[in-house]
């Protein structure tokens, strides 16, 4: 009942939204041989504004110094842009189209286990296990968190299955982190 409200009102809910900022922080660590081969770490903050291309301002960028003394130089992002809108049906993912918890046919490609409900102020958050019902579609798993409110997404916390792949690289394993 709580996704299928959520789904029903997602448009209603991000109808307003014109622009934002906001502060991210991404780390990648890239393993060869099972070794670490490079991590990098960094504080952005972005700007979204509708119809417009999103700008990105690094605050702090970290490198490993093995990887600063390599000539192969990973410029890799894996997705098109920092700014997700987990309300919107699909992400593209590295080439990879992959259907989110809310879209409006999400019921074809999730399971959803409710795991606990919290008090909030004087609302309530529904924090839901989402689990992907395909092993091979490039799907997510993990948390999603719905505010009983206005049905809106609160928070996620979300993992890639493994249906989620890239050439050339084993073990591909994207965390998504976002609260608003």
């Amino acid at each position: 009942r709580v996704i299928r409200e959520a789904i029903k009102r997602k448009d209603a809910n991000r109808a307003g939204l014109k622009s934002l900022e906001f502060d991210f922080f991404s780390k990648d660590i890239f393993l060869s041989s099972g070794k670490v081969a490079m991590i990098s770490e960094k504080f952005s903050t972005g700007y979204y504004q509708a119809g417009k291309e999103e700008k990105v301002i690094t605050r702090s960028l970290h490198i490993s110094e093995n990887e600063k003394k390599n000539a192969l130089k990973f410029g890799m992002n894996i997705l098109n842009r920092m700014y997700i809108d987990f309300a919107k049906d699909t992400l593209e993912i590295i080439g990879n189209k992959v259907f989110l918890p809310l879209a409006h046919n999400a019921f074809e490609y999730y399971d959803y286990h409710l795991k606990e409900v919290k008090q909030s102020g004087s609302f309530h958050d529904f924090f839901i296990e989402v689990i992907p019902r395909s092993k091979i579609q490039p799907l997510l798993k993990g948390t999603i968190v719905i505010e009983d409110s206005s049905y809106s997404l609160k928070s996620i916390h979300l993992l890639n299955n493994a249906g989620l792949r890239f050439p050339f690289i084993n073990d591909l394993n994207i965390e998504l982190v976002q609260n608003n």
